[in-house]
C-alpha cells in the first residue's frame, strides 16, 4: 500500500469509496442520499485540504482527509473500500495520517464517527470525549480525540 496526495482526477474514486464504505454499515437509502448531498467529499474540500489516497497496484482503496487549524486537525474523511475492510488497510491509513500530522506539527486529531467504528479508533489510540448529533440524520454519535506524542 502506497499513499499519494489526492488530486481532482481522483475525486470520483474518492466519492465512490466513501459512499460504499458508509453504506457498508447498513444505512438506509434516505440516509445515503443525505450523505451524498451533505457530506461526501467535494472538489472544494480536495483543493483546500490535505487528502491522501492509499493505492494498491495503482487502484485507490482508501483515503483520509483533514482540516488543519494551527497545530490541530479535524478528521473529516477516513474511508476504506468495502472489499478491503478488515484487511489492515485502516491501520495502515491511520499510521500514514498520524505520521503526516507529526511531520506537520499537529498535536491532536479530533473527529466524529459512527458507533460501529469506535472500537477501531480506540485500538488506534483515540479516546471518546463526548457525543454530538449527526449532521446527516440527527442521531447521537461519538466525538473522539487522538493526542499525538
Amino acid at each position: 500500500l502506497s499513499f499519494v496526495k489526492a488530486e481532482l482526477v481522483h475525486l470520483n474514486y474518492l466519492r465512490e469509496i466513501a459512499y460504499h464504505s458508509e453504506r457498508y454499515w447498513g444505512f438506509s437509502d434516505e440516509f445515503m442520499e443525505i450523505f451524498e448531498k451533505k457530506f461526501n467529499i467535494t472538489e472544494s474540500f480536495l483543493e483546500k485540504n490535505p487528502v491522501y489516497i492509499g493505492m494498491e497496484m495503482d487502484i485507490p482503496v482508501c483515503f483520509w482527509g483533514v482540516i488543519p487549524s494551527h497545530n490541530k486537525c479535524e478528521l473529516e474523511y477516513f474511508y476504506v473500500d468495502t472489499e478491503c475492510i478488515g484487511n489492515g488497510y485502516g491501520a495502515a491509513m491511520w499510521r500514514h495520517l498520524t505520521n503526516w500530522c507529526s511531520e506537520n506539527d499537529m498535536s491532536e486529531i479530533s473527529f466524529v464517527t459512527s458507533s460501529q467504528a469506535v472500537g477501531f479508533y480506540e485500538k488506534m489510540g483515540a479516546s471518546v470525549k463526548g457525543e454530538t448529533l449527526s449532521i446527516i440524520d440527527g442521531r447521537v454519535i461519538p466525538k473522539l480525540l487522538y493526542i499525538l506524542e
